[in-house]
């Protein structure tokens, strides 16, 4: 993978917003800083689109969420219900202990 300067901004610049935009579209990337200027690189591949990106949402895009995986719900006993060889496991251990 070739690394390229995407982007070189002053340091007053807040690239906070946009680096977590890159990170929720999963886009390498990484800042350094050089003769007090910020240097943003990434992937050749990418460069031009993270210009285009960069010319777009300056600040990242808030809009822009990350798809958070849907969460279950119901306990202990529900997760039991969901693994049975796990659940199976468990009682005979218990059996065992006692």
């Amino acid at each position: 993978m070739n690394i390229v300067e995407a982007l070189r901004l002053p340091l007053s610049e807040d690239l906070s917003g946009f680096i977590a935009l890159l990170h929720r579209l999963q886009v390498p990337c990484r800042v350094s800083e050089e003769s007090g200027e910020q240097v943003l690189r990434v992937p050749a591949a990418t460069a031009e689109q993270v210009r285009e990106l960069y010319q777009r949402y300056p600040r990242g895009d808030g809009a822009v969420v990350a798809e958070q995986p849907a969460r279950r719900g119901g306990g202990f006993l529900a997760s039991l219900r969901r693994s049975p060889l796990t659940a199976a496991v468990l009682l005979l251990t218990m059996i065992a202990a006692a």
